[in-house]
């Protein structure tokens, strides 16, 4: 399996050394939209730490001229998080991988029918979801479901119910690793 390292140290935030990407995914109380999580990665070393601790270091990278953010449905969501904390980032200088998943795979686009999550709700396949377009950008190994107590307790895989910090560092990891790979296909295809 080939997940990220993920570093729960937030003065490491500082180390990162984007060229140019930045990979940013928020995690938030999804009842009062306020960010909790914060993971960044520049696909190399890989930070995830409570919001209000790495905010501070995370808005020093903000200034480097040539730095472009990336993340899966950054547009529809990061951004949003990032505007919400005063934080007017251009989008020209983004790159979503979402975006570059549809350019390139639109026939995921049409999966029919509905399928019912975890939770009991209806949703759509989710072949446009991050973990399919790692998994078919750069062969990413799934982070993005529970495999069961015995497998996930404790640090050893990242997981959205044991390991929340590993699974915001591979949210924020992988689109690094990927972009490249995405724009590539997209210009074989043109």
């Amino acid at each position: 399996m080939n997940f990220a390292p993920v570093s729960r140290v937030a003065d490491d935030i500082p180390r990162l050394k984007p060229s140019p990407y930045l990979g940013v995914d928020f995690e938030w109380d999804v009842r009062n939209n306020v960010p909790t999580i914060l993971g960044v990665s520049d696909g190399t070393l890989t930070v995830s730490v409570e919001h209000k601790d790495g905010w501070p270091l995370f808005k020093t990278l903000l200034d480097r001229p040539s730095l472009i953010l990336v993340g899966h449905n950054f547009l529809q969501a990061d951004l949003q998080v990032l505007t919400s904390l005063g934080v007017e980032w251009p989008t020209d200088r983004v790159d979503d991988t979402i975006v570059w998943h549809w350019l390139t795979n639109p026939e995921l686009c049409k999966a029919g029918g509905k399928a019912i999550d975890g939770d009991g709700d209806k949703r759509g396949r989710g072949f446009m979801n991050l973990y399919t377009a790692m998994m078919l950008s750069v062969g990413a190994s799934n982070w993005k479901a529970c495999v069961g107590d015995a497998q996930c307790v404790g640090e050893r895989r990242p997981c959205p119910k044991h390991n929340v910090f590993g699974y915001n560092g591979n949210d924020a990891y992988w689109p690094v690793q990927a972009i490249p790979a995405l724009k590539t296909k997209a210009a074989l295809i043109a």
